[in-house]
């Protein structure tokens, strides 16, 4: 219910035409802002006492670290996903991207499993998935928005073929596809019933196989 209720009051505010131009951030909050979440969990009951004191008594250590209170913090001037991964094309892979080691095994084990076929990457970035589907023997269509991220998947990937669109509407026609992977990208997307439909649509009918890596807030901002 706060997310939701936060959620509007940001729309109300950009309605109004208030957006604020940069986003203070401070490592404490950030942590705290986890310990905090946690925390609701273990109030909901997910989690048992052990699990509530040992946070407390990390948002003690945290409180008592010298170096995070008196940090700074940053302010981050506030863009756009496409411009962000227009500047963040050219360090995607390298050096790389930390959250691949949480989704890459996972998503490795799903594919590993099915058959050869005709495979949609859903804003597949630089091609990182495309070439680990090609290497196996599928046919890969990659779709993104970013043409910079695209022009260096088309590189990377060069028996794999590269479009550029949107989730919303994906350059495909209805039933192209037998799987459908999106890796790290529905963070960015407001509502997910649209895209699931999109998904849906390309997918091949009696086909249900689509396969999805990422997490709301797991995707970093660009720089």
């Amino acid at each position: 219910m706060l997310r939701a209720g936060g959620s509007k009051c940001l729309e109300l505010f950009e309605a109004a035409g208030y957006c604020p131009p940069v986003i203070y951030q401070h490592p404490l909050a950030y942590l705290l802002g986890l310990e905090g979440v946690a925390l609701l969990r273990a109030w909901a009951g997910d989690y048992d006492r052990e699990f509530v004191e040992a946070r407390l008594a990390e948002v003690r250590r945290l409180l008592d670290d010298e170096a995070l209170v008196n940090h700074g913090g940053v302010v981050v001037g506030r863009g756009d996903t496409a411009t962000g991964y227009r500047s963040w094309s050219a360090t995607y892979d390298e050096p790389r991207n930390s959250l691949f080691d949480s989704d890459e095994p996972v998503m490795h084990d799903i594919l590993d499993a099915l058959p050869s076929g005709t495979v949609l990457d859903a804003a597949c970035g630089t091609g990182r998935y495309a070439a680990y589907l090609v290497a196996r023997g599928h046919r890969v269509v990659g779709v993104d928005r970013s043409p910079e991220m695209l022009d260096r998947a088309g590189v990377r990937v060069p028996d794999a073929t590269f479009l550029r669109g949107d989730l919303h509407r994906l350059p495909l026609t209805d039933g192209a596809v037998d799987v459908v992977v999106c890796a790290l990208a529905l963070v960015h997307v407001p509502s997910l019933a649209p895209v699931m439909a999109e998904f849906a649509r390309v997918l091949r009918p009696g086909v249900p196989t689509g396969c999805h890596a990422g997490r709301p807030g797991c995707s970093p901002p660009p720089p």
